[in-house]
């Protein structure tokens, strides 16, 4: 038998159960409190139905309901299926035939489109509302969770004992080349995950994290929740990201350790121009999800003094794969080394290794790798090779002392007259110019080149009109990249759009390019 990911919260309700476990805005909920909580919740989904290793979808922002849902689905032995709250009711619908969950636990403020989604699923039995504050009405067929908690007698008395290979959360990747595939993640895959996590940054009972990345994606989830409640610590919850709110609740909670994605340390350090913020309780910051540009990165970590760790994974590897470390040397644009079991190569296209230096496929092997995509046999063989390895999709190097190096989304390379162009490098090298504070390069169609490099960036509010000119940002570009990579066409946009991580979303400037 395994162990259940959800222990970690049950353990530290016994252990530390007047330490504060979640905060959020001015409510305060100690271990002990989330602990029964979560045991009554779960004994409330026994008795409407819900089995062990049923699926259980969850709709929910970073409120705590989402870690009380999260971890009584957990506890009573069921997999927990989380869903993008920007999901329209169509995709929510897709979620869940494509999970077969047969529960939908909702956000009262998502009730709508969960109801609408919820209705189109023929196999979905059971329905369940989480309330934050009474509606006037509940959706038909759906039940109230505090109705719910208040009529479940008793709470549950055994943590469920997961087998070995058990799955525990179904994440659903981001669908950038087709529809959303669910990987299936073990509780040992993420307990493994979470240690990790809690070693490459000195956690312990008096860590303070603020989790403003959303909780139903693999970062927010395994690195700020579950690794937080491991050691014992608090997580603040902050619904959306705001970056002088952030600022301002970083300052005010003496808030030690953060994590987030590139565009969020842009426009942190764009807030920190205007108002003056005490973030001096800061001991590390965290960067994943997006490639972080050398020059945000060492510009936050002079103006906050903090030192910031950047690393790598996916939906697929629970997520952290590699990591920059404090016991080691860290390279400027490097993700760092393999984390403890886990390792990677650079592998070409027919599956050889490339030697040193060179660039190829990342792929990966070890404790964190996802069992496969639910229901999709042959979605899961293009992506695993038969001896066990990850084929990441990202294009990478490795350099003689093991760090590696992300050079690009395999699928993002542009091709321009035969040569390979990686959006990355453009992109590292816009973002060194005064004034730009997003930027992004895709590839569109082009007669003459077969693809051109068209770059859309988004000025800071105090750029000044020479820095604004495109002319002079065509002059450096020219000067600074090859003459097969410099983009051709240049697009302003007040800002770039942004999946709910902040991550900058290319395939929609692509669609709307290609309309």
């Amino acid at each position: 038998m395994g162990i259940n990911l959800a222990f970690a919260l049950h353990h530290n309700a016994e252990v530390r159960p007047r330490k504060t476990a979640i905060v959020f805005e001015d409510t305060n909920i100690s271990y002990a409190e989330a602990g029964l909580i979560v045991r009554k919740f779960a004994k409330g989904l026994l008795d409407l139905g819900v089995k062990p290793k049923d699926k259980v979808a969850l709709l929910c922002p970073n409120t705590p309901h989402f870690p009380l849902a999260y971890y009584a689905i957990l506890s009573m032995g069921a997999t927990v299926v989380p869903v993008n709250v920007l999901s329209s009711a169509d995709e929510i619908a897709y979620a869940l035939d494509d999970s077969d969950a047969t529960a939908l636990i909702s956000f009262q403020m998502f009730a709508q489109q969960a109801s609408q989604g919820f209705a189109k699923v023929d196999h979905t039995k059971h329905h369940v509302i989480l309330t934050n504050a009474p509606w006037k009405e509940i959706p038909a067929g759906a039940i109230d969770s505090s109705v719910l908690l208040a009529k479940t007698e008793g709470h549950l008395e055994s943590i469920y004992s997961p087998d070995f290979d058990q799955t525990a959360v179904i994440l659903y990747t981001s669908g950038t080349t087709g529809k959303p595939k669910g990987a299936e993640l073990t509780h040992s895959n993420l307990f493994d995950n979470v240690i990790v996590c809690t070693h490459i940054l000195p956690m312990n009972d008096s860590s303070n994290v603020l989790v403003v990345l959303p909780l139903f994606h693999s970062f927010g989830q395994t690195c700020g929740m579950n690794a937080t409640f491991y050691r014992g610590g608090t997580i603040d919850l902050m619904p959306r990201f705001d970056a002088k709110a952030v600022l301002s609740r970083i300052e005010k909670r003496r808030i030690n350790l953060f994590h987030a994605v590139p565009t969020m340390y842009f426009q942190m350090i764009e807030a920190a121009k205007e108002g003056n913020y005490d973030v001096s309780s800061l001991e590390y910051c965290c960067s994943g999800g997006a490639a972080l540009p050398e020059a945000v990165l060492k510009t936050f970590e002079k103006m906050f003094g903090v030192t910031m760790l950047e690393g790598y994974g996916l939906s697929e590897t629970a997520p952290v794969a590699c990591f920059n470390q404090l016991h080691r040397e860290r390279k400027s644009g490097s993700i760092g080394v393999p984390v403890f079991g886990v390792e990677m190569d650079i592998f070409d296209d027919e599956g050889n290794r490339v030697p040193t230096g060179e660039r190829g496929e990342i792929v990966i092997k070890g404790h964190c790798i996802m069992k496969g995509y639910y229901g999709k046999i042959e979605e899961t063989k293009a992506v695993m090779t038969e001896d066990g390895w990850f084929r990441t999709g990202d294009i990478g190097i490795r350099d003689a002392e093991g760090y590696y190096f992300i050079v690009d989304r395999k699928k993002e390379m542009i091709i321009r007259g035969g040569f390979n162009v990686y959006p990355r490098e453009i992109e590292e090298c816009l973002y060194k110019y005064p004034s730009i504070v997003e930027a992004a390069c895709i590839g569109l169609p082009d007669e003459e080149y077969g693809e051109e490099v068209h770059a859309y960036i988004a000025f800071a509010q105090d750029a000044g009109a020479e820095t604004r000119d495109i002319a002079n940002i065509d002059k450096y570009a020219r000067e600074h990249l090859g003459k097969h990579k410099y983009p051709r066409h240049y697009h302003v946009l007040d800002a770039l759009p942004k999946g709910p991580t902040g991550k900058i979303l290319k395939r929609e400037l692509k669609q709307q390019a290609l309309k």
